[in-house]
């Protein structure tokens, strides 16, 4: 049985004059902003452009492009050769190329038996992995209408996915240096979580599936949000809160990127170089970032053992 797995994510600007027209696209997916059409639109195009100059830096700052779609392809062709010749995984973006009805278009001619959805965030929210699944299952169904479809809508608790985190944090570990582990998932707004978002108890089944296959039990821990990028109230403690605490206690910090499967803009930019300044700043000893799970063989085995129970 011929089977196909679509890892959906957001995706990301390649190169620099890629940055606007991403953005607009992210903001014009009602799952982000809820505004009806043509005012979304609109409305997109004024955040893209007032946006752009800050992004396009970031971007700058961590070699012009994102690193997120380069390494999901090779997180999909380390699953393929676990998974062998009767599976094909293919890497599908929402704002970014390969889009995920091109994908989907070059799905017709290997004519699959089923299809397996897989958004690639750890956890699951309505905005990330439910955007990709809506996506997905619209395109699927004008192109492959009689094509059964399967999905894997988390994996916040892959054995594999934590243990692969819990190796990169082992070497960064200083004996007798007092210190606290960061776990920073990107947040949300909380009347995303109002509607039964399942998302902050993921992140918390995340984080300590972590710290057991860590086996430090001494360690000092902390969950916290970053990337809050609009009005209201958002999940937290903030990314902030967390270092000030850690300021002010004298500790030394490892954060742990914990809503990300593979570097992207957040954790090369966000979390390494603009998160060091600001601690630094505070008065933070050290801080140091954990690298995400990426090509790890346990968590590629995990997600291949996920795959195949399907």
């Amino acid at each position: 049985m011929k089977t196909a797995v679509l890892l959906g994510t957001m995706g990301g600007p390649q190169q620099e004059k890629d940055v606007k027209g991403f953005l607009f696209r992210l903001f014009s997916d009602p799952a982000l902003l809820s505004v009806p059409a043509p005012f979304r639109q609109l409305l997109a195009a004024v955040i893209a452009q007032l946006r752009a100059p800050k992004s396009r830096a970031r971007y700058m700052a961590i070699g012009g492009g994102s690193p997120l779609v380069p390494e999901m392809q090779a997180q999909a062709q380390g699953l393929e050769g676990l998974l062998g010749e009767d599976w094909r995984v293919q890497v599908a973006a929402l704002y970014a190329p390969p889009f995920v009805e091109d994908v989907v278009a070059a799905l017709v001619s290997y004519k699959p038996d089923r299809v397996i959805l897989l958004p690639f965030y750890p956890q699951y929210a309505a905005a990330t992995s439910g955007a990709f699944l809506a996506r997905a299952r619209k395109a699927l169904d004008r192109l492959l209408p009689y094509c059964p479809v399967e999905v894997v809508e988390s994996f916040a608790q892959s054995a594999g996915f934590a243990q692969a985190i819990a190796m990169n944090i082992r070497p960064l570990l200083e004996e007798g240096v007092k210190t606290r582990l960061l776990f920073s998932a990107h947040s949300l707004p909380v009347r995303h979580v109002l509607k039964s978002e399942l998302y902050p108890l993921q992140c918390v089944q995340s984080q300590e599936a972590v710290f057991e296959a860590l086996a430090e039990p001494s360690l000092e821990q902390e969950l916290c949000y970053q990337s809050r990028t609009g009005p209201g109230r958002w999940l937290g403690p903030s990314f902030y809160e967390a270092l000030e605490r850690a300021a002010r206690d004298r500790r030394a910090i490892l954060v742990v990127p914990l809503s990300f499967a593979c570097e992207n803009v957040e954790t090369l930019c966000d979390l390494a170089l603009e998160g060091r300044v600001l601690a630094q700043s505070m008065g933070v000893p050290s801080y140091k970032v954990v690298p995400t799970a990426a090509c790890a063989p346990c968590f590629l085995e995990d997600l291949a053992r996920i795959l195949t129970e399907k």
